[in-house]
């Protein structure tokens, strides 16, 4: 009975160890040697546009890419209502009116060199936020102009 429980322990590991070096060498092959940036602003607003830019790079320059965005809210669903287009090398998100929180802009971007997902976090917040203007009753208070 031992003998039979070393064996299965044995093939389970070695099972396992085949799917490590299969999926390496997938990752391998289906993700090149490059670096991918997100450029945008870490704050975005309800009812707006959110302009982003994504560049791809290796150790021969700069590199071609397409790109598919989406916005993630915090359990890593998409946004419904999000409407993403792009323009020559800028994406635009349109903002719908969601609640205020963290969200994640995900790329998935592939290129000559391969193809990879990255993602940026971001802070959308209300666009109508209230203004206070304070007002000093003394005159020494006040600056001079």
């Amino acid at each position: 009975m031992m003998k039979k429980s070393k064996k299965y322990v044995l093939l389970c590991l070695f099972l396992v160890l085949i799917a490590t070096a299969v999926f390496n060498t997938y990752k391998w092959i289906v993700c090149g040697e490059q670096t991918i940036r997100i450029t945008t602003s870490k704050q975005a607003y309800t009812d707006s546009d959110l302009y982003v830019s994504i560049l791809a790079y290796n150790n021969e320059g700069e590199l071609e890419t397409k790109s598919k965005v989406k916005l993630l809210d915090s359990d890593g669903d998409v946004v419904k209502g999000v409407e993403v287009s792009y323009k020559d090398d800028s994406i635009i998100i349109s903002v719908p009116q969601v609640e205020p929180g963290n969200y994640t802009i995900e790329a998935k971007v592939s290129s000559k060199a391969g193809k990879d997902t990255v993602q940026e976090d971001i802070y959308i917040a209300d666009s109508k936020q209230e203004n206070v203007t304070i007002t000093f009753d003394k005159g020494i208070y006040k600056p001079r102009r």
